[in-house]
């Protein structure tokens, strides 16, 4: 059950870490007047290093509930 809690809270706090990267970036347009332009490269820039933190996150995700259910399994044989 401990595996299982571990793997719950790191979903959890990547999660947590992702909405407040966005909400940080959202707050960072509101009070730092730019051009268009630049607004469009900011926003750009965030969205794929989010693309790129939540394909590292589902792929640590998948390495500990693999590691689970194989210790699961080990231990019902």
């Amino acid at each position: 059950m401990a595996d299982n809690d571990k793997a719950n809270g790191a979903g959890t706090a990547m999660l947590a870490f992702l909405i407040g990267a966005m909400v940080g970036a959202v707050v960072a347009l509101l009070y730092a007047p730019a051009s268009g332009e630049e607004v469009r490269e900011f926003i750009g820039d965030k969205a794929r290093e989010g693309a790129r933190k939540a394909k590292e996150a589902a792929r640590v995700g998948r390495d500990v509930i693999k590691d689970v259910y194989e210790r699961a399994e080990g231990e019902q044989a």
